[in-house]
């Protein structure tokens, strides 16, 4: 992540939360970002040094005015005159980590070779809960090639209980052994 989106994150998040609207700006800031995220094109605009910071800070007005708190627009107008406008998406992943650090929660991202049913996310969740002593938002998605088993990444680690992983460890060992 770059210097300045950490910087403005954290910045963000600490005038949020100092004014008790951490919460509803990271909801609004996470639109805002994949808002700017999907248009590219309308980011590069509010680039051009051909047009003024006011006409630029104009087309963010027009935008977002009334629709976010003036704190979330008002920063982003501060990032768009310093330059930094590109790095709005980024920022609110720093945002939303100071966000969950400070509210206890812990992100699981889980690859499995089926979709996992409703009481297998569950029990997941209250297991990986009670591991980490923290609220977990699991994120699932599918991947048919892993066979069975799941993929776990979880604060920075990632744990492989996949079938293709004990496969393909297998067939390293045996290519590994001298007959």
């Amino acid at each position: 992540m770059n210097k300045a989106a950490v910087n403005y994150g954290n910045a963000l998040y600490e005038l949020a939360r100092d004014r008790n609207l951490s919460g509803k700006i990271l909801e609004e800031f996470g639109e805002v970002a994949k808002i700017l995220d999907e248009n590219p094109d309308y980011v590069r605009v509010l680039s051009l040094t051909s047009l003024s910071k006011t006409e630029r800070c104009g087309l963010l007005d027009r935008a977002f005015s009334g629709k976010i708190e003036q704190y979330l627009l008002n920063y982003l107008k501060v990032m768009l005159e310093n330059g930094h406008i590109q790095a709005a998406a980024e920022s609110y992943g720093q945002y939303k980590k100071r966000y969950y650090e400070d509210a206890g929660i812990e992100e699981a991202y889980v690859t499995s070779a089926v979709e996992l049913t409703a009481e297998q996310r569950k029990r997941l969740q209250d297991k990986l809960a009670s591991l980490t002593g923290k609220d977990v938002i699991l994120h699932t998605s599918v991947d048919q090639k892993l066979i069975g088993g799941i993929r776990l990444q979880l604060g920075g680690q990632q744990y492989d209980g996949t079938v293709r992983d004990r496969l393909d460890r297998l067939k390293n060992l045996l290519s590994e052994t001298v007959i």
